[in-house]
């Protein structure tokens, strides 16, 4: 039976729908709507966009995207007493999971491309923490909820739930801003990587605004902190499930770019090939070597050994200069002149080829997994 001192509680403090418009009604109102509108405009975009259905990333924005619909359902049926409680709170709590542990799968499965190889500890070390928080924050919160509605009156139960509230929305605040501030600064060693190549101001001017929307997401992450310390009960339940679609929102907007821009000016491009590993996590697999070696002093100079100038010199082949070195020998069998074999250079050895493909690994790492899941 539920707890009708604490629906009664709910009711006086503003947390129920009273018939009357105030400023909570209408933020409620308003706040849910725009979050039911994001969520099905993305089932929408999700269901249009993408051509790969086998990808952690593609799964954890249906889940998340669901999760936003759901929870705002559920919220609604709550707060304006549509039916019996049981119903709205049972459809609030157990979309609560999918709403804000598939923002952080959707934020871990793009660390996957960024990271790159030789980072899979810290991606396991990330992908348990996701798994651990989700367990005990959200489970200790449903039986909270649950034991709050309905068990007899008892404060404690209450005084309980709204500590442990509290609790998980640091924990999820705090590994939202570590995904995010790791997606961030594998961003920036990327501009930094590629800031040398002039003719690709379009992927640095892109990487640019991955940076500025993920610090967007940043705050949003601390607004919702801030205001769940702060606001009414039914209020930041609203805002919280706008926030979170307004993320999301955020998020499909960058993918979309990067398939517009990733897809356009690279017909010439050597191909960025991107499998999908057993995790759902995208990897990039080197293309197919060429075959043609075509030698230049930039291609040298842009290996990264320690070597001095005199080595790339002497290596590197002078069309003004004959195509071989000559030496008078006088050996008694053949005085004259004799062909001597050109400098060993193999450790110096890359081609123009590979050095496209070594920028396009760099550059567009992240454009490459989203330009292969859009198809």
């Amino acid at each position: 039976m539920v707890n009708t001192g604490m629906v009664q509680a709910l009711r006086t403090s503003d947390n129920l729908f009273d018939g009357s418009y105030t400023v909570t009604s209408v933020t409620v109102t308003i706040a849910s709507a725009l979050a039911l509108y994001n969520a099905f405009e993305l089932v929408l975009l999700i269901a249009t966009t993408f051509r790969r259905f086998n990808t952690l990333y593609f799964w954890s924005l249906c889940v998340a995207t669901l999760g936003v619909a759901f929870y705002t359902f559920g919220l609604m049926v709550l707060y304006f007493e549509f039916t019996n409680q049981l119903v709205g709170l049972t459809v609030r709590v157990c979309s609560w999971p999918a709403m804000v542990t598939g923002q952080s799968l959707v934020l871990y499965s793009r660390l996957g491309v960024v990271l790159g190889p030789g980072y899979e500890k810290l991606l396991r070390t990330l992908k348990w923490v996701i798994i651990v928080d989700a367990v005990v924050n959200h489970g200790g919160t449903i039986i909270l909820t649950f034991g709050s509605y309905y068990l007899s009156p008892s404060p404690e139960w209450i005084e309980a739930y709204n500590i442990q509230h509290k609790i998980q929305r640091t924990c999820f605040t705090i590994q939202e801003c570590v995904l995010s501030g790791l997606y961030i600064w594998r961003a920036l060693h990327i501009l930094r990587t590629s800031a040398a190549v002039r003719g690709r101001r379009q992927t640095i001017l892109l990487m640019w605004q991955l940076i500025a929307i993920n610090l967007v997401i940043l705050g949003l992450d601390i607004f919702v902190l801030v205001e769940e310390f702060a606001a009414l009960h039914a209020v930041k339940q609203a805002v919280k499930a706008m926030t979170y679609a307004i993320k999301l929102k955020l998020e499909f907007a960058v993918l979309g770019r990067l398939v517009e821009v990733t897809n356009g000016g690279r017909a010439n491009a050597e191909p960025v090939i991107v499998d999908t590993k057993p995790n759902g996590l995208a990897e990039l697999k080197n293309p197919i070597s060429a075959k043609r070696t075509s030698w230049s002093r930039h291609s040298l100079m842009m290996m990264g050994h320690r070597k001095t100038n005199d080595d790339i010199e002497k290596c590197a082949p002078n069309p003004h200069t004959e195509s071989v070195s000559t030496l008078v020998r006088n050996d008694g069998l053949n005085p004259g002149i004799v062909v001597q074999a050109p400098p060993d250079c193999s450790h110096l050895a890359v081609t123009n080829d590979e050095q496209r493909r070594r920028r396009s690994r760099e550059e567009d790492l992240y454009s490459g997994m989203c330009r292969d899941l859009a198809g």
